[in-house]
């Protein structure tokens, strides 16, 4: 089947449109071509299933809340071992400051005591040579009264 149209150059063309039934399907052409009708609106199906987890999401955030309670525990017990080293460092350091200044004191107390005790050496070795001087001269002494 062929049309005439008039298009608006004012000359005529031939339209050529056809229609068949292929295997039960109408089926149209123009000039050749298959024809495509689009709707106007196309409409998109959606099918939505609801899952439901909430019981394993409880059971989750329980587990969840247990394993921070004994991270916290731990951290605690953790923060009380950390406090204790840190006191028993201090300890230290003031136990390694006192053994310093002790030692200090010992050195000024041997190293006084050496002084000392030269000291006291040289003036019992005076004491040695002046008495030894005064026996020899006593016996000396002695000597010249028995002789006279």
């Amino acid at each position: 089947m062929s049309y005439f149209a008039l298009l608006t150059g004012g000359q005529a063309n031939a339209l050529r449109f056809e229609q068949s039934t292929v295997d039960g399907k109408l089926t149209q052409t123009y000039n050749g071509e298959r024809l495509k009708f689009l709707p106007k609106r196309t409409f998109n199906y959606v099918t939505t299933t609801v899952v439901d987890n909430s019981q394993a999401l409880k059971d989750a955030v329980v587990a969840l809340e247990a394993e921070k309670s004994a991270l916290l525990a731990q951290q605690s017990l953790a923060s009380d071992a950390l406090n204790q080293a840190v006191s028993a460092l201090a300890t230290l350091e003031q136990a390694k400051t006192d053994i310093t200044l002790a030692n200090a004191k010992r050195t000024a107390a041997i190293a006084e005591a050496q002084m000392e005790f030269d000291s006291a050496s040289a003036e019992a070795k005076t004491a040695n040579t002046t008495l030894r001087q005064a026996l020899a001269s006593q016996e000396e002494a002695l000597a010249n009264l028995e002789k006279a």
